[in-house]
């Protein structure tokens, strides 16, 4: 909510938080080193088959070039990073694969049998489900575009992490819930 009155130029509530001092700064350089301003906050999407609402969402931030349609689509996460156990590594989004642990981790099922069940990979999964719709459906394009920007006060600032394009996966889903929103039967091997 803080983060959208920020976006928003809405006067804050109290005096800002730690992660709301972070998230000004990372928006500030953000804007100017990939010269985008906010376009869209809080914004609820979804996919329509048949008249019938069949996945939604709701993307955290869109920015937007100031010359061209170019869109950044970030999402924000507050995920602490305390290590899980004594002396472990933080907890940092994007860094879940590099550890033995996750090597025997489970994994998806569907179209993400082969991706690690960790939260960087689910994440991307939700961003790229909202790029699929934004795209789709809005004429939105930020499928390359990505961010989860993990913001905590264990943190000294925020961490950035790119999620990559998953183009099959998103095809082979949304092909699944189009057929099974227009035979209103499930159609989903998974």
């Amino acid at each position: 909510e803080e983060f959208q009155y920020v976006v928003e130029e809405w006067p804050m509530k109290g005096p800002d938080s730690v992660e709301v001092i972070m998230f000004r700064k990372w928006l500030d350089v953000f804007g100017s080193t990939h010269k985008a301003k906010p376009y869209r906050s809080e914004w609820t999407i979804g996919l329509m088959v048949n008249g019938k609402p069949r996945v939604a969402g709701m993307v955290d931030l869109v920015m937007k070039h100031v010359d061209r349609e170019e869109y950044w689509c970030i999402d924000f996460k507050r995920k602490d990073p305390s290590p899980r156990i004594l002396g472990g590594r933080k907890q940092l989004l994007g860094t879940e694969d590099e550890g033995e642990f996750f090597v025997q981790k489970p994994k998806g099922t569907g179209p993400f049998e082969h991706m690690a069940c960790h939260d960087t990979n689910k994440y991307a999964a939700q961003l790229n489900t909202y790029a699929w719709i934004a795209f789709h459906e809005y004429g939105i394009d930020f499928r390359e575009r990505m961010i989860l920007l993990q913001i905590h006060p264990d943190l000294p600032k925020p961490h950035a992490v790119m999620v990559p394009p998953l183009p099959e996966e998103m095809s082979i889903l949304f092909a699944l819930e189009i057929a099974e929103g227009e035979q209103g039967v499930p159609a989903s091997p998974f």
